[in-house]
C-alpha cells in the first residue's frame, strides 16, 4: 500500500520521536511510505496539494489545526485520512476513535474500512473545517489560546477564557439560519460539526460528523460574572439544561457585522475578518474506521 505520513513536529506540548520511530518500524514498515515533515501553515498547504492523488491512505501525526490543514486538500477526494493525535486537543481524533498506539493503528490499516463525514464549507469554496467555527467572545479564547506555550496542554484554552476576560466579553452580529434569524449581542457563538473542542469541552450533545446537520449553539450577552459561571457550566458539562444556551440543527448559517468586523476562528484558526457563510457539507471527507 502507498502511504503518506505526514508529520507536524511543533504539534502538541512535545514531539514524541520514539513514538513515531516506532509506529513507522512496527506498523507501516511493510508499506510504500513516504515521509512529508511541516511545520507551519505554508508548508502544511504545499504537502496537502502534492498528495492529494498518487497515495492508497494519508497517515497525519499532528493536532486539530495539522489534521484541518491536511484535510482540506482531501475533501471530495477518494483517498482516506487517518491521524496519529499528538496535538494538545485532538478533538477530531477523539470524536472517531483514533488513538496513537501501535495496536489500533496495525488494525486500522490492516482492516481498511472507510466512511465519508461532514465538514463544514466555509464561504462555499475557500475553506472547510472539521470540528467548530466559533465567533463572539469564543473566537477572542480561540485567539488567546493559539498564543500560548504549547506545554500549557489543553489547559490553555482555560487561562485563555480568564485572559480574554480582561477585555470586551461580547459581540453583536447578525445571524441568518435555516433554524434561527436575529440580531442580537452573542458572548458565545459556535457553529459545531462534533461535540467537542478546546481539549475535549463537550460544547455539543448533539452534534456529530456523521449526522443530517451541524448545530449552532449561542449564548445571548451576560456580564462576565455570569459568563464565568456559564464557562464553568460547560466545563462541567452540565449547561444544557440551562435556558442561556440555546442549541439550533441548521445546515446554511451566515453571521455579518453590526457594529465591527466579525473575527471567527475555524478549528482554531483564524478565518480573514468579515461576514462569513457556513453551510454542512455532506460526505466530503474520507477517512479510515478506527472501530
Amino acid at each position: 500500500m502507498k502511504i503518506a505520513l505526514v508529520i507536524n513536529p511543533g504539534s502538541g506540548r512535545k514531539f514524541h520521536v520514539d513514538q513515531i520511530t516506532e509506529i513507522k518500524s512496527k506498523v507501516l514498515i511493510n508499506h510504500d511510505l513516504t515521509e512529508f515533515i511541516a511545520e507551519n501553515d505554508s508548508e502544511l498547504d504545499v504537502v496537502g496539494n502534492s498528495i492529494q492523488e498518487g497515495y492508497d491512505l494519508v497517515v497525519v501525526c499532528g493536532g486539530d489545526g495539522t489534521v484541518s490543514r491536511i484535510a482540506n486538500c482531501l475533501i471530495n477526494k477518494p483517498t482516506p485520512m487517518l491521524v496519529i493525535p499528538i496535538g494538545s486537543g485532538n478533538d477530531f481524533a477523539n470524536h472517531f476513535g483514533m488513538q496513537s498506539d501501535v495496536e489500533s493503528l496495525k488494525r486500522a490499516i490492516n482492516d481498511f474500512r472507510t466512511k465519508t463525514i461532514n465538514t463544514i464549507q466555509i464561504n462555499r469554496e475557500s475553506r472547510n473545517c472539521l470540528t467548530i467555527v466559533c465567533f463572539a467572545f469564543e473566537a477572542k479564547v480561540n485567539r488567546v489560546a493559539s498564543r500560548l506555550p504549547r506545554f500549557i496542554g489543553s489547559a490553555k484554552y482555560t487561562i485563555a477564557t480568564f485572559i480574554a476576560l480582561l477585555g470586551k466579553s461580547y459581540e453583536k452580529l447578525k445571524i441568518d439560519s435555516d433554524a434561527v434569524s436575529e440580531i442580537n449581542s452573542y458572548s458565545l457563538g459556535i457553529i459545531a460539526n462534533t461535540p467537542s473542542f478546546g481539549g475535549g469541552m463537550k460544547v455539543s450533545n448533539k452534534a456529530d460528523a456523521t449526522g443530517d446537520n451541524l448545530y449552532l449553539i449561542l449564548v445571548n450577552r451576560v456580564n462576565k460574572i455570569r459568563l464565568i459561571y456559564l464557562f464553568l457550566l460547560l466545563l462541567a458539562g452540565k449547561h444544557y439544561d440551562r435556558t442561556e444556551f440555546r442549541q439550533y440543527a441548521a445546515r446554511n448559517i451566515k453571521i455579518e457585522s453590526v457594529e465591527s468586523k466579525v473575527r471567527a476562528q475555524a478549528d482554531g484558526d483564524s478565518l480573514p475578518s468579515g461576514d462569513f457563510e457556513a453551510k454542512l457539507n455532506r460526505n466530503s471527507l474520507t477517512i479510515l474506521e478506527t472501530n
